[in-house]
């Protein structure tokens, strides 16, 4: 136990180091990406976002980490968690700074953006410190994992399971020196008494054998574990469970069981769930079948109310457009839906659709500077064309002002939901 704090500083100071790595990979690709296309703005937001959301991961990341390791958030927990967030900090505004004036904006411009920028990302790490002082990563409470508890329960050697670790941070090599007892291990923690106790939203093991944390991609058992959880109440994994049974994903293929588990998730409040079967009830009227929209939109709504991006678009393209058959268009609703989803949730898809109705003046006076703004948030990756050649032809109307100023709203939409 004595070398536990040498070996929090060694594993934090590996983490800084990678995040060098990181940044700079993500200078360098958006860059080669959009810079020869002329698109010096979209260069700089896309680097923003991305370094913005490099910060996070990694201090919460490394939070998560030294409250798993020490057991609290001790004093010499948040020197050592503080000290790398300010290493972070300080890497990623090396990296992303000189990139303005490498782009060749002019050096009023570089700075209002770099000053932006940088005031952010204080913000957000200063954020994500109180956070973890008083005990929280964003709105839940801090916590080991408990999943991992149960497991080490299960066996003789816990040693091998805080060495392997879980999700994205697991070590391969002690993972395949172990899998076959840890299989084993995870099989009976899930039917272990201690286990039933969890929250059900902590038992989604099945993930792991969907996206291959657990050494390997095995729906078949992934399937078998968001059963059990889905036995539990758990409406996330009883969603994850009609989407596989719809795909025939490690089940077999039945689309009337996949629908009646997806209503069971929608019943229990799960938003995904409620918009996946809102969607489905939805295809009779898009294909002519039938008038009557009205229980997909029910479900719909239900989504939409918990600012599901998806259930809203789907709402907003109903009150624009589908819904003319039976004269339910309702512009201004339509608009307010895809606002209120950019405004909550950033969401690309949304932010395109309501750039599309701001640049064509749809319930609303043209706004080219909003639109602009908008398709930026769209294309906040680099790989939405419909976006980039958007912003290419709204451009045309623009000042370099008028396009400085809407990089700054597309941030400021973009980065205050991260």
């Amino acid at each position: 136990m004595s070398d536990i704090p040498a070996y929090l500083g060694r594993t934090l100071n590996g983490r800084a180091t990678d995040t060098a790595v990181e940044i700079a990979k993500i200078v360098r690709e958006v860059m080669n990406r959009l810079a020869s296309r002329g698109q010096t703005g979209a260069s700089i937001r896309n680097i923003d976002v991305e370094a913005m959301e490099l910060l996070t991961k990694q201090v919460n990341e490394a939070c998560q980490f030294a409250f798993n390791l020490i057991g609290e958030v001790t004093p010499f927990v948040v020197e050592q968690v503080t000290f790398f967030a300010g290493r972070v900090e300080k890497i990623i505004t090396d990296e992303v700074v000189p990139v303005a004036t490498r782009l060749g904006m002019r050096e009023d411009q570089a700075a209002r953006v770099n000053a932006t920028f940088l005031g952010q990302l204080r913000s957000r790490k200063e954020q994500l410190l109180d956070d973890f002082v008083h005990g929280m990563q964003g709105s839940e409470r801090l916590k080991k994992d408990p999943v991992l508890n149960v497991i080490a329960n299960q066996t003789n050697s816990p040693g091998a399971t805080q060495q392997i670790g879980i999700g994205d941070k697991f070590t391969q090599s002690a993972f395949t020196q172990n899998h076959t007892e840890l299989i084993a291990v995870i099989d009976r923690a899930l039917e272990s008494p201690e286990f039933a106790k969890l929250n059900t939203s902590q038992k989604g093991v099945g993930q792991g054998f969907l996206s291959g944390w657990m050494g390997s991609i095995d729906p078949a058992r992934a399937a078998r574990y968001f059963r059990f959880a889905m036995d539990k109440g758990d409406a996330r994994s009883t969603f994850r469970l009609a989407d596989m049974t719809l795909q025939g994903n490690g089940v077999k293929k039945d689309e009337v069981e996949a629908d009646r588990l997806a209503e069971k998730a929608a019943l229990q409040g799960n938003r995904e769930a409620q918009a996946f079967v809102g969607a489905r009830k939805l295809m009779p009227y898009l294909a002519g079948l039938t008038d009557h929209a009205e229980d997909a939109l029910k479900w719909l709504n239900m989504a939409a109310d918990q600012n599901e991006p998806i259930a809203m678009r789907f709402l907003a393209n109903f009150y624009h457009s589908l819904g003319a058959r039976t004269g339910e268009v309702n512009l201004a609703r339509g608009n307010e839906l895809l606002k209120r989803c950019v405004e909550k949730t950033a969401d690309p898809g949304c932010a395109f659709a309501y750039g599309e109705a701001i640049n064509a003046g749809v319930a609303e006076p043209r706004d080219v500077k909003k639109a602009y703004a908008l398709f930026m948030l769209a294309n906040r990756d680099g790989r939405n064309r419909a976006a980039a050649t958007k912003l290419e032809q709204i451009a045309r109307e623009l000042t370099k002002t008028d396009i400085v100023n809407a990089q700054m709203i597309a941030s400021e939409l973009s980065v205050s939901k991260e």
